[in-house]
């Protein structure tokens, strides 16, 4: 009764001046207080009573995905991707200026995929992307692939680098791809990220790359925890030496960044561990990105993982990363837990669905309710 006579009141605040409001004596003195504080001039009444229908909204992302299809000339589940990312970190996506900052970039024949992997940059103010894009002097890159993750750093810092450090970006971006063999467009995602990279001297940061990429710590794996590369190059030599002695083969950056005790304790595991053990920790660690703590305590909580051999978890990523991110795997570790043959029966049979989003909670029903799940949606 209390919550009807609070949004009868609520109601006639929003569509009817103050003075006209009847008070019902139930109401709280604190609560009307509350309410005439809000700002109804400005309150968003779709926003917070959901007057948009499922249906329109549904209409709404199909026609934005429609529009990013065309543009970007991606697939539809590229085009969703991009959608979703747009909306999560933006409320509102105005497509009439993403269509414009799509339209240029296509001028400049950016490639579509490069854009899609990239598309933080269709946030981005067009005339902002202009003065970065102009700032980067163009014409001297291979590529303007090579350049585009790096339009979303301000005008000012990327002239800034430059001046300060009397070096082109592009110069750096160029020796980390010769170092890596990897596409330069993909170093300067990582590096758009990580602006110290164009501060470290150069001489310091080829040691650093030579020490690293000689005990086999994979470019890959530098490029998505470039922090590694902030170390003082006598911590990350004491710590290879460290980790060579302790028998670590496969070495990964969060161990040269982690601290001394952190470490220790994944050694103390490693070494508790048996061999196939061990090998399937390292494969979970590098296919889904863990890092020291993530690694430790995942194998601590969830003991099906240390009864998992090596072949069986590889054959379950292959299939699980076609749908999955390796996030979602490591936020749903129970996907794991599926047999193999399972695991592939499910995606067989969702894959066709293709107007619902597969999700984990979906993957991971019990085959009754997945069952009563298909059934529902395919009479939709």
């Amino acid at each position: 009764m209390h919550r009807q006579i609070f949004f009868s009141y609520l109601n006639q605040l929003i569509h009817c001046p103050l003075k006209q409001i009847s008070i019902p004596i139930v109401v709280p003195v604190k609560t009307v207080q509350w309410v005439q504080r809000l700002n109804f001039s400005t309150f968003d009444c779709d926003k917070h009573f959901g007057a948009k229908s499922k249906a329109e909204n549904k209409v709404e992302l199909s026609s934005h995905v429609i529009k990013l299809c065309t543009s970007l000339k991606c697939s539809k589940s590229e085009a969703i991707e991009v959608h979703n990312f747009m909306t999560t970190n933006n409320q509102t996506v105005n497509m009439e200026t993403i269509t414009k900052t799509i339209g240029w970039l296509n001028r400049l024949e950016a490639s579509p995929k490069v854009v899609v992997k990239n598309c933080n940059i269709l946030l981005i103010p067009l005339h902002h992307l202009k003065a970065s894009y102009k700032s980067l002097d163009p014409r001297k890159w291979k590529q303007v692939d090579d350049l585009l993750p790096l339009l979303t750093i301000n005008e000012s810092k990327i002239t800034n680098v430059q001046l300060k450090y009397s070096y082109p970006i592009r110069n750096r971006i160029y020796l980390l791809s010769d170092y890596f063999s990897i596409e330069p467009h993909i170093i300067s995602h990582y590096c758009s990220k990580h602006l110290f990279v164009f501060e470290i001297e150069l001489k310091l940061l080829q040691k650093k790359l030579d020490m690293l990429l000689k005990r086999n710590v994979t470019p890959d794996n530098i490029l998505r925890d470039m922090n590694v590369l902030a170390r003082a190059e006598n911590v990350i030599q004491d710590r290879l030496a460290y980790l060579e002695k302790c028998g670590i083969k496969r070495i990964m950056p969060w161990m040269i960044k982690c601290p001394p005790h952190v470490l220790d304790r994944a050694v103390e595991i490693k070494n508790n561990l048996g061999v196939e053990q061990n090998q399937t920790m390292e494969l979970l660690s590098e296919r889904l990105h863990w890092h020291g703590k993530t690694a430790i305590s995942m194998f601590k909580k969830n003991t099906f993982l240390r009864n998992m051999n090596s072949a069986a978890a590889s054959e379950k990523l292959d299939e699980l990363l076609k749908i999955f991110s390796p996030k979602e795997i490591s936020a749903n570790i129970e996907l794991l837990r599926h047999p193999v043959t399972h695991v592939k029966s499910r995606i067989a049979e969702l894959q066709p669905i293709k107007e619902h989003p597969i999700t984990p909670f979906i993957f991971n029903m019990s085959d009754c309710n997945f069952e009563q799940y298909l059934n529902h949606t395919k009479k939709q």
